[in-house]
């Protein structure tokens, strides 16, 4: 349970507020910020789990996070 609540709720939480303040100081476009929060930390947390139950797909798991970053600041961070 505890596990649960740290790993979703907080990192969710933190992610939406540093989301809010980017959007806020002209960095991200204006979305919904709890709802880009669940998609970055939803996919990096299923990713680390993957690792984690099959350690020997971590090459690929890392490379679909990269793929995951590159495409998430191209979508939703100004330069």
């Amino acid at each position: 349970v505890l596990a649960t609540k740290y790993f979703n709720e907080t990192n969710h939480k933190i992610f939406e507020l540093v989301f809010t303040q980017m959007m806020e100081d002209g960095l991200m476009d204006k979305e919904d910020p709890k709802m880009l929060s669940s998609m970055y930390t939803g996919h990096i947390s299923s990713l680390i789990q993957w690792c984690t139950r099959e350690p020997d797909h971590k090459e690929e798991a890392m490379r679909q996070a990269g793929d995951f970053f590159r495409y998430f600041i191209t979508k939703y961070v100004k330069e």
